[in-house]
């Protein structure tokens, strides 16, 4: 990595960008009571969170199509000065209505950055150092998970809720300041750079994601689980499209990087986002319990991402992929196990193991796959990294969210038959890792071909 006074602040601006990103997303669940409590048409509480995944899935989408256009700084500017906007119209929101219009728009804005911030790695950081910067990010979930929601908590008890958006103002400037300055030397690209993302696929894809999560809030019954499905197909075929927009064909190593991406995210995002419900609704432990459950995932996520460049060098991309796919489908055994039988040991251990196995395939996996981000479809392949990564999460969160709804205790057949989807993923990623041509090259000294 460039031990520049320029690298090295671009570098700490990036982390505390996601960090910003992070705290806002896990302040804000802990508020929602509050929140509720405090607005009129408190109701709706439930789109806060919701409708920022919407608006990241548009936001990172719209930000890989302009990087290639305009460079990394502009992209950046306007993501980082979209989310700050959108913290002060949420703070100052009247109405639960205004702060999830707001929060649409915050997710807009993060989703631009973190398009972006994927697109800075591939330009700013030689292809050796990509590992450790991923490394590096990592650990910017770690103040978020592990002190988030006290320092929620404690701001919550000697000021309004609103501080909970406001506070976090300055920071977006010092954020700002340390990582323009960097980026106004990454201008646009020449050839081909005006390569935009399919309005239509775009369309597509956020509509099917606003389905999913939307159907299983307003609409009981049979179709409350139907319509989780046709949002997924829906998204699915959009995404699809915006992953060969990015490619060029499905059959480039970008396609199957990206392939391997989804599968990684869903298996992984998708059981994590059940172990809060897993560890309160089945297990039966209260809200400091869910939150060290998600501490020790976050934790377990950072000291293996540390080691996962060390390793890879010593057996290799597709090794390593493999058993971190490997890990993630035992993991979400382990979890499925809690959900049949309410049994906490599982719960935290499946917790523990999910991070840590994710943590060892996450960073190697995103380097390759932006090694592959050249030419005229960089910035579509940094948004598609990114994208995937949202939507994954989004579409877990609101199809497993259907067959979690709706039951208490242990056994827990919904939860069970989630863990078992996500297992099944992140299986399907371990053979699909085993042989797509997508790891090989650089990172595990093989030979690569098409």
């Amino acid at each position: 990595m460039d031990s520049t006074l320029p690298t090295r602040a671009l570098t700490v601006g990036l982390v505390l960008t996601v960090t910003l990103v992070g705290f806002e997303a896990l302040a804000v669940s802990t508020a929602l009571p509050a929140i509720d409590a405090a607005m009129p048409g408190g109701g709706a509480y439930r789109f806060v969170v919701s409708s920022t995944m919407l608006g990241t899935a548009l936001g990172t989408t719209l930000g890989g199509g302009s990087v290639g256009r305009s460079g990394l700084a502009r992209p950046f500017a306007a993501g980082l000065a979209t989310f700050a906007l959108a913290l002060a119209l949420a703070a100052l929101a009247p109405t639960i209505e205004a702060l999830v219009l707001a929060r649409t728009l915050q997710g807009v804005g993060g989703g631009a950055v973190a398009a972006a911030a994927y697109a800075t790695i591939a330009r700013a950081y030689p292809e050796g150092a990509r590992g450790r910067v991923f490394a590096v990010l990592s650990t910017a979930w770690v103040l978020p998970g592990a002190i988030g929601p006290s320092i929620t908590a404690l701001v919550l008890s000697v000021a309004s809720y609103r501080w909970v958006f406001a506070g976090l103002l300055p920071l977006v400037a010092v954020a700002a300041a340390l990582t323009l300055p960097s980026l106004r030397r990454f201008g646009p690209r020449t050839e081909g750079a005006r390569a935009v993302p399919s309005a239509s696929a775009t369309v597509a894809t956020v509509l099917g994601l606003a389905v999913v999560l939307a159907t299983p809030e307003l609409v009981r019954g049979p179709l409350g689980v139907a319509g989780p499905l046709v949002g997924c197909a829906l998204a699915a075929g959009g995404t699809l499209r915006l992953v060969r927009d990015a490619a060029g064909s499905f059959a480039a190593p970008l396609a199957h990087a990206l392939g391997l991406r989804a599968l990684q995210a869903f298996a992984f995002f998708g059981a994590d986002a059940l172990v809060p419900a897993l560890v309160h609704d089945v297990v039966g432990y209260g809200e400091v319990a869910v939150g060290l459950a998600l501490t020790i995932g976050t934790l377990g996520w950072t000291a293996t991402a540390w080691l996962a460049d060390r390793i890879e060098r010593r057996v290799g991309a597709r090794a390593l992929l493999t058993a971190s796919f490997l890990g993630v489908a035992g993991a979400a055994v382990g979890l499925g196990v809690a959900a049949h039988t309410g049994d906490p040991a599982p719960a935290f251990l499946g917790a523990g193991f999910a991070g840590a196995s994710v943590g060892l395939g996450y960073g190697p996996l995103s380097a390759r796959t932006l090694a592959l981000c050249v030419g005229p479809r960089e910035g579509l392949g940094a948004g598609a990294l990114s994208l995937l990564e949202s939507l994954a999460f989004g579409l877990a969160a609101g199809a497993f969210g259907a067959l979690a709804a709706g039951r208490t205790g242990a056994p827990h057949p919904g939860l069970e038959a989630a863990f078992a989807i996500a297992a099944a993923a992140a299986l399907l990623g371990a053979a699909a890792s085993r042989r797509t041509v997508a790891l090989g090259g650089p990172l595990d000294g093989s030979a690569e071909t098409e």
